[in-house]
């Protein structure tokens, strides 16, 4: 029957239709009979040959980057994600397997956990579905703190902006995070969301998980976990079940105007 079919399509039409038919193969052979080789095999055939515009490449770049992130290959992985980003067809997906393999390549794992971002090391990731909104650097700070993060964005009521900090089965569960912070521009406010390997949220009681700050002058911050309390529900996170923590820029909901804006955070501790 898919001869036939075949047969009377276009030459064009009849090349995409097998591809799809070899990606179905190899999507098979990974879930099926758990052969990851062959899949990997399979996607990396289709990524080589078929046009850079062709639909089916970007898919196969994604289950690319998918079988290889399961396989322990998170270089290969991000290689591939990062090549399906730009290809387009399957941009979302890409996206946030790639923010997922981020996460939790930078996620804290022991606590008590201390960046002083002197050796470059942090856990902080910019997700990839906000990198045309803002992005993090490691910079030089001032007298007070020599070595800084640097997390420059933009204020817009339009679309907000993200930092998140993962966590994997830290051990013990964590208290809570302790940082400075100081914006160089405008106001900022901060609203700080947790979420639990349940996908469940949690919020800190005070304030509505709001912590703003002035320009020119280091605010200490303390996000207290055990006072999230889960937005539906009455329920307290459990520390142990930590999955990973937003920063949430909602500095334009809190009145400060439109524009560029710059946080420098600093002396970062996880206790």
């Amino acid at each position: 029957m898919i001869a036939l079919l075949l047969a009377l399509l276009s030459p064009a039409h009849a090349d995409e239709i097998d591809a799809w038919i070899e990606l179905y193969d190899g999507i098979l052979a990974e879930a099926a009979d758990n052969d990851v080789d062959e899949a990997v095999r399979t996607y990396q055939g289709l990524t080589r040959t078929l046009a850079a515009d062709e639909p089916v490449r970007g898919v196969a770049l994604y289950w690319l980057g998918r079988a290889l992130e399961s396989d322990d290959d998170t270089d290969g992985a991000r290689y591939a994600l990062r090549e399906c980003v730009r290809a387009g067809n399957a941009r979302t997906r890409c996206l946030d397997l790639l923010g997922r393999i981020e996460l939790e390549s930078a996620a804290v794992r022991r606590v008590p956990t201390v960046w002083d971002l002197e050796d470059g090391q942090h856990g902080f990731i910019h997700p990839w579905v906000y990198a045309d909104k803002g992005s993090i650097r490691l910079g030089s700070g001032d007298t007070t703190h020599k070595d800084v993060l640097v997390w420059a964005t933009r204020v817009s009521p339009d679309l907000d902006d993200q930092l998140l900090l993962g966590f994997t089965t830290p051990a013990p569960g964590p208290n809570g995070v302790r940082m400075t912070m100081r914006p160089m521009r405008q106001d900022w406010a901060l609203r700080v969301v947790a979420f639990d390997v349940h996908n469940n949220q949690y919020v800190a009681t005070l304030n509505g998980g709001i912590i703003t700050a002035q320009p020119g002058r280091w605010t200490p911050v303390n996000i207290d976990l055990s006072a999230f309390q889960a937005l539906e529900g009455t329920g307290r996170l459990r520390s142990s079940e930590l999955d990973h923590i937003v920063l949430q820029d909602v500095s334009a909901f809190q009145g400060t105007p439109s524009g560029p804006n710059e946080l420098w955070l600093a002396d970062i501790r996880v206790y």
